[in-house]
């Protein structure tokens, strides 16, 4: 039987919420599925799942996406099943009162919706991007944006009390599905692992230094830690640091991560699509874009790299209608008019930039001092008389 005092470990907790802590964006992944016995067939498994439709379950994703695009992360708080993060079987909740005690308190923590939130700048940032069964059981996928940074993860369904509900899911930037992850800390925390404990505060000093955006020192941090040591968090944390530190120690990185997850072609797919972004080549980037999107659907935030790419080639005129898709098909997606805005302005094509402004404040209800310091460069524009009147009209 599970120690009380084992269980009630503070530093098992805070492992735990340093974890999720991090940034959901970057490793979010939770075990797929509701339990079902390994003989069980797909026919079996498929007609249970077919108690809803098809539409039912992808109006459940559209509601989790405007959950966390309106700052409502209720619902998706609501909908995560703790005890598939630490891999419970119905059978073990009943038999063991620890085990319910764990997932009640560790459930006060784990907020995916809250901390997605967080993760979010603008509308937009998080999209649906594809529902699709596999063995019959339903998959959501859905996208996060930041202006540094874009992942993919995708979940499995459940149905609780014929409710749906959120049981695992997979992350594309680091090929970690989080069940294994909360269920290995877990079992490691109640047998009191002295290395486990000893990691988390490793980890903690590296999360500190990424938020504080040193990653150098992140970097060094991570290369003292043994190699006998290094589990999936580590390997995650050295992809988010090289990512932000140097391209080559970054192509490395995805390198070393390939041979770790030699079989993993969803992670593969997705690491070879951001190493095309740091390589600078068009037709690369389109060929890793057309096989990511057999994973993770149809997404204009793919037309948003490639006008990137265009014009960090100062290709400027090409650039444009891509970023003109992203705003067709997002039309609240802040980056999209941006990225135009910062071209046309390159192109000193000021009645157009001028009319985009106009365009941006009605449609996205701008802040002019932050649009203002994004902007630094193009001082002569941001203090016309011209600008400043798009705002004062619009008060």
């Amino acid at each position: 039987m599970d120690s009380p005092n084992q269980l009630s470990n503070k530093s098992f907790f805070k492992y735990i919420i340093t974890l999720l802590g991090i940034g959901i964006v970057f490793y979010l992944a939770i075990h797929f599925g509701k339990k079902y016995k390994v003989s069980q067939k797909t026919k079996k498994v498929t007609a249970f799942y077919n108690q809803f439709t098809d539409e039912e379950y992808i109006d459940f994703a559209k509601q989790l996406e405007t959950s966390i695009n309106t700052h409502n992360p209720t619902l998706f708080d609501n909908s995560v099943n703790i005890a598939s993060f630490l891999n419970f079987s119905n059978r073990e909740l009943t038999q063991s009162y620890h085990k319910r005690q764990a997932t009640k308190i560790i459930g006060s923590y784990i907020k995916i919706g809250s901390i997605l939130v967080d993760q979010i700048d603008n509308d937009g940032d998080f999209k649906f991007t594809r529902f699709y069964k596999e063995n019959g059981i339903p998959h959501i996928i859905f996208r996060i944006y930041r202006v540094d940074f874009v992942n993919f993860m995708d979940f499995k369904v459940g149905i609780q009390n014929s409710k749906f509900v959120l049981e695992d899911s997979y992350n594309f930037f680091s090929g970690i599905i989080m069940s294994k992850i909360i269920s290995d800390i877990y079992n490691k925390a109640i047998n009191q692992n002295k290395q486990a404990i000893s990691n988390l505060n490793s980890y903690e000093n590296i999360n500190y230094q990424l938020q504080s955006f040193q990653y150098q020192e992140a970097y060094e941090l991570l290369l003292t830690i043994p190699e006998k040591n290094r589990d999936a968090i580590y390997h995650q944390f050295l992809l988010i640091t090289t990512l932000n530190l140097d391209d080559e120690k970054f192509k490395s990185t995805i390198a070393e991560a390939k041979k770790l997850n030699p079989n993993d072609e969803k992670f593969h797919s997705y690491l070879n699509f951001q190493k095309s972004i740091l390589e600078g080549d068009l037709n690369q980037l389109n060929k890793t874009i057309k096989i990511l999107q057999q994973h993770v659907g149809e997404d204009p935030i793919f037309d948003l790299y490639r006008g990137i790419m265009y014009y960090y080639n100062l290709e400027y005129d090409k650039a444009i209608p891509f970023f003109d898709r992203v705003m067709t098909t997002m039309p609240s997606f802040y980056d999209g008019y941006y990225y135009k805005l910062y071209t046309l302005l390159l192109q000193e094509k000021t009645n157009d930039a001028l009319n985009l402004v106009a365009t941006m404040n009605d449609n996205l209800f701008l802040d002019e001092e932050e649009l203002e310091l994004n902007l630094a460069d193009f001082e002569d524009f941001t203090s016309s008389k011209a600008y400043k009147t798009i705002f004062n009209d619009s008060e």
